[in-house]
Order: C-alpha cells, then sequence, then structure tokens
C-alpha cells in the first residue's frame, strides 16, 4: 500500500513537472510573442489603398482581422465572401509565430515567421498538405510591414506558377466600421 502511495505520488508530481514544461514552455516575452502580439494589432477591417489594377480583377481589396480562440490565434480573411476568399491563420508553435494558408489553390502551405532589420516580418513556407512544393503551384512567402496603426503594405510570393511576377503587394488602410 505504501508503495502504491509513492508510486502514485511520483507519476503525480512527473505529470505537473510535463505540464509545466510542455504546456507552458512558450515564453510570453520572447520574440514570436512579440510579433504575435503586433500582428494581433491588426485585428479589424482593412482595405486596398488604391483600387486594384484591372487586370486583377478591378475593385477594392478587403482584408479581415480577428484574434480568436481566446487570444491564442489571429485569422486573417482575404477576399471575404467573394468565391476567391483565403484564410490564413496566425499562431505560436512555442516561440515561433508560424501561419497555415488555406489558399484558393486548394493547398495549405505553413510558413515561419523571421524579423527583417527594418522591422517587418517575413513568413517563409517550410511544409503544408496538398501539395508538393517541388512541383506544385503554392503561395511561398509573405512580408508584412506594419507602417503605422493604420497603414499595412503586405507583399505575397508563390512559386511554380506561370505568373509574372510571380507575386503581389496590398497596399492597405483601416476602415472604420
Amino acid at each position: 500500500m505504501k508503495a502504491t502511495r509513492v508510486l502514485s505520488l511520483a507519476l503525480a508530481l512527473s505529470l505537473c513537472a510535463c505540464a509545466s514544461t510542455n504546456g507552458g514552455s512558450r515564453d510570453a516575452h520572447g520574440a514570436g510573442a512579440k510579433h504575435f502580439e503586433r500582428m494581433k494589432s491588426l485585428e479589424g477591417h482593412w482595405v486596398s489603398a488604391a483600387p486594384a489594377p484591372a487586370d486583377s480583377g478591378g475593385g477594392m481589396l478587403a482584408v479581415d482581422y480577428h484574434v480568436v480562440a481566446a487570444g491564442s490565434a489571429l485569422e486573417e480573411r482575404l477576399f471575404p465572401g467573394t468565391p476567391h476568399e483565403m484564410v490564413t491563420m496566425y499562431h505560436l508553435d512555442g516561440d515561433e509565430l508560424v501561419l497555415t494558408h488555406y489558399c484558393a489553390m486548394g493547398n495549405q502551405p505553413r510558413m515561419r515567421a523571421a524579423e527583417n532589420p527594418d522591422g517587418s516580418l517575413t513568413f517563409t513556407c517550410f511544409g503544408g498538405s496538398n501539395y508538393d512544393c517541388r512541383i506544385d503551384p503554392h503561395m511561398h512567402q509573405g512580408v508584412f510591414t506594419i507602417i503605422d496603426r493604420d497603414h499595412l503594405r503586405t507583399s505575397w510570393t508563390s512559386v511554380n506558377t506561370n505568373e509574372d511576377p510571380p507575386g503581389i503587394t496590398f497596399e492597405l488602410v483601416r476602415a472604420n466600421r
């Protein structure tokens, strides 16, 4: 009986240790957390600063950012309510800021953030689903430049496509709702 109690206590202590190291390993003050907080500051409705070029369909681009899951994820909806709507989810993985882009191409690239000397963030693909990164078209990189509270520039680069150039830049302004 005494051995059972000792074993139960040891098991309980080891479970507590695992919970504090696995679930609590995120450094709330690390680089990834700092980048994630900056990204969450985008919450709201954004529109293109100027109409899109006619060859891309024209009109005003809309992007919605919404903090979800008790603050643990940021949802981005690009072209909301249109047939080309895409969703990107940003979240921490340990102390790294990552995203999964649910693309209109039907694939889901995963990207990891790195800070550039100018303070912008570059997200670069490191895997995903429903494509082979060696041969299939996919979004490969995104650069976010938060100019100020109400101005944002995003540049997206795709690979293995017939696009020329293989990317697009959006100049966005925060819209009043």
